[in-house]
């Protein structure tokens, strides 16, 4: 029989994979349709992660929520270095999605949205890039492959 500790643990991880899927595939998938130079390919990928991307709040939410019973559960101390640098990695994500990624991505795609199929105007592709978004997007995946390092590595513990 699996302890309640071990469940809630599996949750976590499970619904933070799952946050992973629905919030970095679409901004991947978005780089990539930038790439191509093609106003179809943006739209496409605006129309097809619209569903899912609703989804990106609450399955975070359940996440952290899952993450803090398994640590109580657990008996971790919620000040632990390691979840200490975790909980910073992850606010500072949460906030590069919330407020540059997903409004710069939705502003885009409704840019396109009414634009006929053919290369990427200038003005849109200077909303998609400007700001260095490229460079915010690229430390956004090096954060996340470094909250996935604290969490299995666990330093200064």
């Amino acid at each position: 029989m699996v302890s309640l500790g071990l469940f809630l643990v599996f949750l976590h991880i499970a619904l933070m994979f799952a946050g992973v899927v629905i919030s970095y595939g679409p901004t991947l998938l978005f780089l990539l349709a930038l790439r191509s130079g093609r106003t179809e390919s943006l739209r496409s990928v605006g129309v097809a992660v619209a569903p899912v991307v609703r989804l990106i709040p609450i399955v975070y939410i359940l996440a952290a929520v899952a993450g803090v019973a398994a640590a109580l559960v657990n008996q971790y101390s919620l000040l632990a270095p390691w979840l200490v640098i975790s909980y910073v990695i992850f606010v500072v994500l949460l906030v590069i999605g919330a407020v540059i990624a997903g409004p710069r991505m939705q502003r885009v795609g409704e840019m396109v949205g009414p634009m006929p199929d053919g290369p990427i105007p200038p003005e849109v592709r200077a909303v998609a890039t400007g700001g260095g978004f490229v460079w915010i997007e690229l430390f956004d995946f090096i954060g996340l492959f470094a909250v996935i390092f604290v969490m299995v590595v666990k330093p200064f513990s």
